[in-house]
């Protein structure tokens, strides 16, 4: 008598079924979905990488009742963050393909065919990077930079963008600050080091909701971007390269607990303190008035 497809395997907690191997092309292409989409840190990877002929106890795998094929992938909301690997197209006896609310990409436009012909799509639910990442020139002070980005499709659900920042290209960065929600496209950067260049780097943070248990995060933004910020000039209150009457009535607008009209700079204090005083409005005032250089 031939042996039977169907063989058993043992685990902690008792005896499961499992199908004779699938391809082993195809048990490679799982494989790959592990590894590019940080399979060790998904919510559940429950029997993964497991021997041969175990497939369809993976979580979320369904194998045909021969075990020939991989017939279902059932991965959403599952933390799964990464480049999809193009040979997951090379599953061709998929009938359900469920990667929803996940942080997913991929720029294959053949992959990207075969994973929109699925009944579930996929794209517009992915919490990734966002793109075109900018600092914008204009803005760029003292202290300060404001950075802008366009954002992604999936809006939906509370969240936001954090940017980040780092003196070293490619980081290690520390973050700076979070946008109230995922249609935001920019945000100042503030507390900056005069004369130093700064790197800048955007995720996108997409909080629990009722389709997605998990925080999920996207990976940093493809290609940084880069500031210098400006020197600090005594007086300047104002940071705009002129140290004028402008400047003595922000310091006296702070002074008396009004509102200031425009931003203040507190790194173009005379002593390096970081206040600004009385002292900087006399300073201010005897400048305009040349009794000082």
């Amino acid at each position: 008598m031939p042996p039977s497809p169907i063989c058993c395997w043992f685990w902690e907690g008792g005896a499961q079924e499992a199908n004779a191997a699938i391809p082993d092309s195809e048990r490679q292409t799982l494989i790959a979905l592990y590894n590019s989409t940080n399979g060790a840190g998904w919510t559940d990877n429950s029997n993964w990488l497991e021997a041969p002929g175990t497939e369809d106890t993976w979580y979320g795998v369904a194998c045909s009742s021969t075990g020939d094929n991989v017939t279902e992938l059932s991965l959403d909301n599952n933390q799964l963050s990464g480049n999809i690997p193009t040979e997951l197209g090379s599953l061709t006896a998929l009938t359900n393909l469920d990667l929803n609310y996940n942080a997913l990409y991929t720029a294959d436009t053949s992959l990207k065919d075969f994973l929109e012909s699925k009944p579930l799509g996929w794209e517009n639910r992915q919490t990734i990077a966002p793109e075109t990442v900018a600092v914008d020139s204009d803005s760029v002070s003292c202290a300060s930079a404001l950075i802008s980005w366009t954002p992604i499709s999936y809006t939906a659900g509370t969240g936001g963008y954090q940017v980040f920042y780092s003196e070293t290209s490619d980081g290690p960065y520390t973050l700076f600050g979070t946008t109230a929600d995922k249609s935001k496209s920019q945000l100042m950067v503030s507390g900056l080091i005069p004369e130093t260049t700064y790197y800048f780097a955007v995720k996108t943070k997409t909080d629990p909701n009722n389709y997605n248990d998990n925080t999920v995060y996207s990976e940093y933004s493809v290609k940084e971007v880069s500031a210098t910020t400006d020197n600090a000039v005594p007086g300047d209150i104002d940071n705009n390269k002129i140290i004028d009457l402008k400047d003595a009535i922000l310091g006296l607008q702070l002074l008396s607990g009004m509102e200031p009209a425009s931003t203040i700079y507190k790194e173009t204090d005379l002593n390096g303190d970081k206040k600004i005083g009385m002292e900087e409005v006399i300073y201010i005032l005897q400048h305009v008035s040349e009794l000082r250089p």
